[in-house]
């Protein structure tokens, strides 16, 4: 497996969160959407379209929730695989790197002022992070 491959499978955890973190906003936007329609209440007979489109809001916001929740699990599950790699390695400084990058999301930058490392250095060891990272 290439250093390209590596990188896609760890990003795997990056896009999930994501993903979910759309899922979550999607909710919140019909959930919205639901507290601003009101129904009419009156004796004449209607269609009930009002009431149509809350319960449709609310049926897209319930979506939405399952949707996130079986990410979640996925997200876990996902974390817990790609951390058991990761703590394969020997070296600590790797895979904390590794950690920094692909499981909290931070940039390179982030990373080198958190390690007290110069951008290049942090670059080097994550060519060298990239090579000692084995999926078996």
């Amino acid at each position: 497996m290439n250093n390209r491959d590596k990188i896609n499978y760890l990003k795997q955890y990056k896009r999930l969160d994501e993903r979910i973190d759309r899922l979550l906003e999607e909710k919140e936007k019909w959930r919205t959407r639901a507290e601003k329609m009101s129904p009419t209440i009156s004796d004449m007979p209607h269609g009930g379209n009002g009431e149509n489109q809350i319960e449709n809001a609310i049926c897209k916001m319930l979506d939405c929730d399952r949707e996130a929740t079986k990410d979640i699990d996925k997200l876990v599950d996902l974390g817990r695989e790609i951390k058991s790699h990761i703590e394969k390695m020997e070296d600590e400084t790797l895979q904390l790197l590794l950690l920094y990058r692909y499981i909290d999301g931070h940039t390179f930058e982030e990373i080198a002022v958190k390690m007290n490392y110069s951008w290049r250095q942090v670059h080097r060891l994550h060519s060298d992070a990239l090579m000692e990272f084995k999926m078996s």
